[in-house]
This record gives structure tokens, C-alpha cells and sequence, in this order.
């Protein structure tokens, strides 16, 4: 591995229709290191995530030529935070001073990086990932630091890695008393995903819950411990099991997302923001298998724990896998892989792009689903008619029909400066929620 390079070996790469090019190749490099060279690792400064090495990689995985990876490249250019200059010097004996501190950022990649370049990625990633200082980190941000890492181990690229450090670094996280429980063997058990989250869904300790707090994350974590603990605890990993449980994650993960976006009460589609990142992070985890297993197991139950806060803060939505397994599909060339994968690389959404692109994986991985296949041309059909993504779709008010937030920009500004005592993620949540899209390019200068 090294800062120049981006490795086809893993995840879906030329296993598209459309093939990588040495031009592509080329051109993909390029527009990573000049991501990492000029920007923050967040584009505004209310920790608004930078998607643009996201969706470039993404979409040069799906086979985008040059002229498509340099429109990307411009379109998220526009909204992006520029990098500050080095602030601290950091050594091994005072980098933990400075977690959460965004103005770090430069820093701690700088930091990383040589690290990297001195010691190797493995055991860079190992030494410092897996740190009880900075592993629960790895999941805050609805999965953000575990997706940017993620992509540095999956194409081998040491500055991506080192990014994904640095951003992990700078994250603070809601579930920072649970290192000792996430680091405990789990009691055997026999429950699928299926039937913990089910009990989830019907359980009425949550009812008070409702759609009117801002700070539904924070609640769950805080008042239900216990709760939190004993769902995530009903899962059981061990090192004999784990193949088969990394499958079982993945598919429920992608069978939640398109499950929880349809109901039998309208034709309406809603696609749940948090249950999305869900999906575009559970991609990431087969790479982090070349850990030891404790670290492995530790990971699945951070995940796990992380997935449950959100899905309850999100309203605890029903799926209805019936309802997903009979979906026809509106959009046209989207019959198969080959047409949907073709498609989606000039899609504008670059969290439609990651995840149809997390589905195929899926495909690949474990075979042909309905569910797979279906979730993607569902993914589609979404981008071409609503081109949104919700919040609180557990909520019933939620599926009402809303017209456009007006004036944006504003509106998001004023929510955010209005939430004091809350914590980071609560707030980017809530103004999240008003940004209707999500789309980096509708706040252009929002923070500057």
C-alpha cells in the first residue's frame, strides 16, 4: 500500500459491467490525493461529513471514465471547507489530548501518514483504530469514520486510511460507556437479527420515544442502557461463527433499509437516512477480518449497538419484507445488475450511488436475492421520482405529504444555533432532518 495507489483486489471493482481503465485509474488518484492535499474532512464547520472521495471511488469502482470523475469532483468541490494548517504537534505520547477536536483534523492525518509510512497500514490501523480511546469512535457520525476507513483499506490507498484515522480522531461519540461492554464475549444464543429487531419494534419501554425530541439518540443511549445492552447482547458472535454471522449482518442490513421504505398503507417510498449509512458502512467490515478475532467480534458489536440506538431513535420502523420482495420497479433499464449498475455511476446522489453499489456487494458475496435486486432498483426509482431521503420513518407523521423546506440554508442555521446542551450527532441529526436531500451542494457556503 501506498498514497499513490488504488488497489482492484477487493469489493466490486471490474466486477461491473463497465471496467476500470488505466485512465480512470489515473484520474481517481489524482482527485483523492487533491481532496486530502485542500480539504477539511468536514465541508462546513457543523461537522457536515466530506462525501467527495465517497462518491468518487464509488463511482470509478463502477467503471466512470475520467469526464465523469471530474464532473464529481467539481460538483462537491464548490461546498467544500478548505484544510486548515497544522495547529499541534502530535507524538505518540500526546495524540489522545486532541480527540474530538476538529481543528486537529490536519494534524492527525499528517500524524497517521507517517505513521503509516513508517510502520505499515495493518498495523497502523490496529494500534490506533482499535484503541479504547478511539474504537467507539469509529461508528459516530452514522458510520462516517468506519466508511471513509474503510475505503482506505478497500482500495489500499495510505492517504484515504490515514484520513479515516484522522477523521475517527475527531469524532466525538454518544456511546462512550459502553467500551467495557462492546469488549465482553456475548452469552450463547440462538436469535436472528430478525426476531431481536422485531422485539425492538414492540417494545414499550421506547414508546416514549416520539418524534417531537430533537434529541432521540441521546435518549436511547442515556436512558436505556440496560436495553441497549441486552438486544445488542441476544446476538451471538464467536470466532466459530463468524462467517456466517458477517452474512447474516450484511443481508439484514440490506433487507432493513429497503424493508423500512415501503408500507401496505400508501405507494409512497421513504428511504431512511441512518438505515442508508447503515447500509453503506456494513460494506466495510468484511475488510477489517484480517484482524484478530477479539477485534473483529469487538467490531460487529459496536456496529450492532450503533445500528439499534439509531433504529430506535428512528421511530423503530416495521419492515415489511413482503411488501420489498414484490416491488415492480417504475424506472426503465434497471432489470438486472448490469442495467442498474450502469445507471447508477451518472446518478447525482452520491449516497444512492454507495448504496446500489453495497447491494451488488451483497450480491456478489452471497448470492442472488430478490431482496438485493429489488432494494437497488427501489434505490433507483427513488432517486428519479423523490430524490430524498428521511428521517424518523418509523413515525407515521412522517409519511404524510410535506411540501419542500423553503430557504434551506437558513432554516438549518437557525435549528443548529437554537440546540444547546445537545450533543454533536443530536445536532447534525435535527438539521440533517431539514435539509430534505442531504446534498452538500444545497449548502454551498452554509458555515463560511
Amino acid at each position: 500500500m501506498d498514497n499513490t495507489t488504488l488497489s482492484t483486489e477487493y469489493g466490486i471493482t471490474n466486477k461491473a459491467p463497465t471496467k476500470v481503465t488505466p485512465e480512470s485509474n489515473e484520474s481517481a488518484k489524482s482527485l483523492v490525493e487533491k481532496d486530502f492535499e485542500d480539504h477539511h474532512i468536514f465541508f462546513n464547520n457543523y461537522r457536515f461529513h466530506n462525501h467527495l472521495t465517497h462518491h468518487i471511488l464509488a463511482a470509478y469502482s463502477l467503471g466512470a471514465d475520467k469526464d465523469r470523475l471530474d464532473r464529481i469532483y467539481y460538483s462537491h468541490k464548490v461546498a467544500q471547507r478548505s484544510k486548515e494548517p497544522p495547529k499541534y504537534e502530535l507524538t505518540l505520547g500526546n495524540w489522545r489530548c486532541h480527540l474530538g477536536d476538529e481543528h486537529a483534523y490536519t494534524d492527525f492525518a499528517n500524524f497517521f501518514l507517517d505513521h503509516i509510512q513508517s510502520h505499515g497500514w495493518k498495523t497502523t490501523v490496529t494500534m490506533f483504530a482499535f484503541d479504547p480511546t478511539m474504537f467507539l469512535r469509529l461508528t459516530a457520525g452514522i458510520f462516517h469514520p468506519l466508511i471513509h476507513l474503510g475505503y482506505g483499506l478497500e482500495f489500499q490507498n495510505e492517504t484515504m486510511v490515514a484520513e479515516g484515522l484522522a477523521m475517527t480522531a475527531v469524532h466525538e461519540t454518544l456511546i462512550d460507556g459502553y467500551i467495557n461492554f462492546i469488549k465482553l464475549s456475548p452469552p450463547q444464543s440462538d436469535n436472528t437479527l430478525m426476531n431481536i429487531f422485531n422485539q425492538i419494534v414492540n417494545d414499550p419501554a421506547f414508546d416514549h420515544i416520539t418524534n417531537d425530541k430533537p434529541d432521540k439518540a441521546d435518549v436511547v443511549v442515556k436512558e436505556h442502557k440496560d436495553l441497549l445492552e441486552k438486544y445488542t447482547d441476544m446476538w451471538f458472535v464467536s470466532p466459530d461463527n463468524l462467517d456466517e454471522k458477517m452474512k447474516e449482518l450484511y443481508t439484514f442490513v440490506a433487507t432493513t433499509y429497503a424493508a423500512t421504505a415501503v408500507r401496505p398503507d400508501t405507494k409512497e417510498v421513504r428511504l431512511n437516512f441512518a438505515l442508508m449509512h447503515c447500509l453503506t458502512s456494513v460494506y466495510f467490515l468484511e475488510i477489517f477480518t484480517h484482524h484478530t478475532e477479539e477485534h473483529v467480534i469487538s467490531l460487529l458489536r459496536c456496529y450492532l449497538l450503533t445500528m439499534i440506538y439509531l433504529f430506535i431513535a428512528e421511530g423503530r420502523p416495521k419492515l415489511n419484507v413482503n411488501l420489498v420482495e414484490s416491488y415492480q420497479s417504475s424506472s426503465t433499464n434497471v432489470s438486472d445488475w448490469d442495467e442498474i449498475l450502469t445507471t447508477t455511476i451518472n446518478l447525482e446522489d452520491e449516497h444512492a450511488v454507495k448504496a446500489i453499489r453495497a447491494l451488488y456487494q451483497a450480491h456478489l458475496l452471497y448470492g442472488h436475492s430478490v431482496i438485493f435486486l429489488n432494494a437497488a432498483q427501489l434505490t433507483v426509482d427513488n432517486v428519479k421520482t423523490v430524490n430524498d431521503w428521511y428521517f424518523s420513518t418509523g413515525y407515521d407523521d412522517v409519511w404524510q405529504p410535506h411540501g419542500f423546506v423553503m430557504n434551506v440554508r437558513d432554516k438549518v442555521l437557525g435549528t443548529i444555533d437554537s440546540l444547546t446542551g445537545l450533543s454533536v450527532e443530536t445536532i447534525q441529526l435535527t438539521a440533517f432532518k431539514m435539509l430534505d436531500a442531504i446534498n452538500p451542494k444545497r449548502l454551498l457556503s452554509s458555515a463560511e
